[in-house]
């Protein structure tokens, strides 16, 4: 039996997916990749950061 190549088509498309989307670094947590991609300002104007109540 050949296993190479159903394990190979797998390696690619992992690859492939991992070019589409992108990989973090080993060091690099989700708290840091939310923080990268939130807009500078955006968490003062939260209502949860600032306690305020929000209307129902």
């Amino acid at each position: 039996m050949n296993e190479i190549k159903p394990h190979w088509a797998c390696a690619l498309k992992t690859l492939q997916r991992a070019d589409v989307f992108g990989v973090a670094a080993a060091d690099v947590t989700f708290v840091d990749l939310l923080e990268a991609s939130t807009p500078a300002g955006a968490e003062a104007e939260s209502p949860a950061v600032t306690g305020e109540q929000v209307p129902a």
